[in-house]
């Protein structure tokens, strides 16, 4: 699992969009979101951190976007300061693989944390 540290992001939980990727297979073993595409909206998704905290967060949509599009997708890139936010994000399998054994889609969770 990877926390994507650049261009602007921030930490899980402040103000602002955090990415959060990993892979669904790995060595065709499940991996950490396995289950990613199983959420829906509504679902609760918790983040834990290294000091032992662990904060809510509620998806409020989910869609299906291209390896390309992911690249500029505005849920997952663009500017947003209004609240604290994640975008955790997996390999979908829907549309099954590239020539080069990678999948053609991703599926992205877009997730809002709950007020304390």
């Amino acid at each position: 699992m990877i926390w994507y540290t650049g261009t602007g992001r921030v930490v899980p939980g402040q103000v602002g969009t955090a990415v959060i990727a990993a892979h669904m297979i790995y060595h065709d073993e499940p991996d950490v979101f396995y289950d990613l595409g199983e959420v829906e909206e509504g679902d609760v998704v918790e983040v834990g951190y290294a000091d032992g905290d662990v904060r809510e967060f509620v998806v409020t949509h989910t869609t299906q976007v291209s390896k390309e599009g992911l690249q500029t997708n505005a849920d997952v890139w663009g500017d947003q300061d209004d609240v604290a936010r994640i975008a955790l994000i997996t390999c979908d399998d829907s549309l099954g693989e590239r020539y080069d054994g990678h999948r053609k889609a991703n599926f992205v969770a877009i997730a809002e944390a709950v007020e304390d």
